[in-house]
């Protein structure tokens, strides 16, 4: 997988404009040395440079650094296992107040109990 944009400027998702913007200027001031003074790292470091443009633009903007962080959600929700979404799904469950939620818990519940009576031996 690709660096997220985060990753790519060193800062925690929960990271202040203040800290995005700091970060970005000292990685930006990084890459423009590097393209000023080496010639062969030139090609590389003008692909990080607007690889980093482009990470900044989107974080620092609220509403596409929103949509950027809906995409990462979504994407790390495939990415796991099926256990693991069945988990997610379990919890989202359990912690819904809503009816239908609430009914299907139940029947969760119940299903889960009439299983382990009947793999110990009772009756129901």
């Amino acid at each position: 997988m690709d660096q997220t944009y985060y990753e790519l400027l060193g800062v925690p998702l929960d990271a202040a404009d203040t800290e995005l913007h700091a970060r970005f200027e000292a990685r930006r001031q990084e890459l423009v040395a590097t393209i000023a003074t080496r010639a062969r790292d030139k090609r590389a470091a003008t692909g990080a440079l607007n690889r980093l443009n482009k990470a900044y633009s989107v974080l620092s903007n609220p509403a596409r650094r929103r949509a950027y962080d809906a995409r990462l959600q979504r994407q790390a929700l495939a990415d796991t296992s099926l256990p693991h979404r069945l988990a997610g799904a379990f919890a989202r469950a359990c912690l819904s107040t809503s009816p239908r939620r609430v009914l299907f818990l139940s029947a969760v519940l119940v299903g889960l109990q009439l299983l382990l009576r009947h793999f110990v031996g009772e009756s129901p």
